[in-house]
């Protein structure tokens, strides 16, 4: 009976599985675009916020790091954004809100902290940028995540 019972739900799993819409490439372009411009508007509030708190002379000493280490700093809060954001969202961040999708694991559910974070940290491997002009990105397939249309998602 408990084998029967695995069986159905591996089946309405993979009958949700093609249930999901992808999210278009166009719609992917648009949340890398719109994440960073957000990012960078956090990341300057944020440091606004910084020198208010403590001083303007720690902008000063910001301004003067090294290239390697700013960097390593930019590429840091990025990663908390992206690891945040999709987190706490539910799978999306400002430019998946804007655009109407979401992230989503390979049964159309949202993603738990460990998947999360394998797909933040794969978005840092050089050129996963560009892993977009083949099928998927290299963060989606190495983390087992997709982006779906949540206007076109047929179940909840």
């Amino acid at each position: 009976m408990e084998n029967n019972d695995q069986i159905l739900d591996q089946q309405f799993q993979e009958e949700e599985k093609e249930e999901l819409v992808l999210a278009s490439r166009g719609q992917r372009f648009a949340n890398f675009i719109i994440d960073r411009i957000a990012f960078y508007i956090i990341f300057i509030a944020l440091s606004m916020l910084v020198a208010l708190i403590i001083g303007p002379e720690i902008l000063d000493s910001m301004s003067n790091i090294n290239r390697f280490a700013d960097y390593l700093l930019t590429a840091l809060f990025m990663f908390v954004y992206y690891l945040l954001s999709e987190s706490l969202m539910k799978g999306r961040t400002i430019g998946k809100l804007l655009t109407k999708t979401c992230v989503v694991d390979e049964y159309g559910r949202v993603p738990d902290f460990s998947v999360t974070l394998k797909r933040t940290a794969c978005r840092f491997v050089p050129f996963d940028a560009f892993s977009f002009l083949g099928e998927d990105g290299w963060h989606d397939n190495w983390s087992g995540t997709r982006v779906i249309e949540v206007s076109k998602k047929r179940f909840v």
